[in-house]
C-alpha cells in the first residue's frame, strides 16, 4: 500500500518537473512566433508580460 502511493507521489513530481521545463523553453518560442504572425502585437512585449522565470532571478 504505502509502495503505491510512494511511486505515484515521484512520478507525479518528475512529471511536473518535466512539465515546467517544457513549458519555461517552448512557451517563449510559440509566444515570440504568434507575435509576429499577428502584425498589431510585438514580440518584445509580449515576451516581457509573459515570460517564465523559474529560477527565481529578475
Amino acid at each position: 500500500m504505502f509502495e503505491q502511493i510512494f511511486i505515484k507521489v515521484v512520478f507525479g513530481y518528475f512529471t511536473t518537473l518535466i512539465l515546467l521545463y517544457l513549458m519555461r523553453t517552448f512557451l517563449p518560442v510559440v509566444l515570440t512566433q504568434l507575435a509576429t504572425r499577428s502584425k498589431e502585437l510585438k514580440p518584445e512585449l509580449l515576451l516581457e508580460n509573459f515570460s517564465l522565470d523559474l529560477s527565481g532571478n529578475k
